[in-house]
């Protein structure tokens, strides 16, 4: 996924440098669609759908969803202020899954996870 990193004073998308005050309402639809199709949906697919999933046929409920938690952190090894975050919200995205047997609602809780740190983001390089 890796295609927006926050840095400093700036956020990289897709390659592009824009400072926090050059963000634009497109910026943030763009950012908005780029989160549920690039980042929420195909790491949900990935860590809960497959990963997890797998895990269950061999271990109980609790270890496979620690170790999905555990291999989504690491893969995010290169963000480290966001382990704090990635080790909380990790049982929980597991653990919708595991409960509804979907990855639809790790999909929407993922994404409003990711949505609510750019938004904050914006509120911060307003204010």
């Amino acid at each position: 996924m890796g295609q927006l990193r926050i840095e400093g004073d700036a956020i990289y998308f897709i390659g592009n440098h824009i400072p926090y005050n050059q963000i634009s309402p497109a910026i943030l639809y763009i950012l908005f669609f780029n989160q549920i199709l690039t980042v929420a949906l195909p790491e949900e697919l990935i860590y809960r759908g497959y990963f997890q999933s797998r895990l269950n046929f061999t271990w109980n409920p609790v270890i496979s969803i620690l170790g999905s938690t555990i291999v989504f952190a690491l893969v995010h090894y290169d963000r480290p202020l966001m382990l704090f975050h990635l080790m909380f919200m990790g049982p929980i995205l597991g653990y919708a899954y595991y409960y509804s047997r979907s990855i639809y609602p790790g999909v929407i809780a993922h994404y409003l996870s990711n949505i609510g740190g750019v938004l904050i983001i914006k509120y911060v390089a307003l204010h």
